[in-house]
């Protein structure tokens, strides 16, 4: 029979990660290496990995949070450049910030993300961590 594979995306893989750290895991250990390493050959703002434009904000959020929970300042990506999650994720959210001063998912409204209430919560909660420091 055909071997069924379970399919890897953005959101889960970085909310996995934080809860590997929570739960005192440390870094050498093979399953945070193996996601901090998927996330490195993931690594994008631009759609939830796996998932397209599905759960972007939600992603965005989950990337944050896991990368300052992590310590991870910058990260090479899978092409040999280096990122400064900080600083793309700040300028990212301010071109994605409609004029009255909100955010929804214009591409996808997958999950509520075409919700302006539950998304602007997203990208504030997001802009909260980045600047907040690296242990929110």
């Amino acid at each position: 029979g055909q071997a069924e594979t379970i399919r890897s995306y953005g959101s889960m893989t970085y909310a996995g990660l934080k809860s590997m750290i929570y739960a005192r895991l440390t870094p050498d250990d093979p399953r945070v290496r193996a996601a901090l390493e998927w996330t490195r050959l993931h690594y994008t703002l631009e759609e939830n990995p796996g998932m397209g434009a599905s759960g972007h904000f939600y992603y965005l959020q989950t990337m944050a949070k896991a990368h300052a929970v992590c310590g991870v300042e910058t990260v090479v990506s899978a092409d040999g450049i280096r990122h400064d999650w900080r600083r793309e994720l700040v300028t990212l959210l301010l071109e994605l910030q409609q004029d009255a001063g909100q955010w929804s998912n214009l591409r996808s409204g997958r999950w509520q993300e075409s919700n302006p209430e539950l998304v602007t919560s997203y990208a504030l909660m997001t802009l909260g961590i980045v600047v907040g420091g690296s242990r929110p």
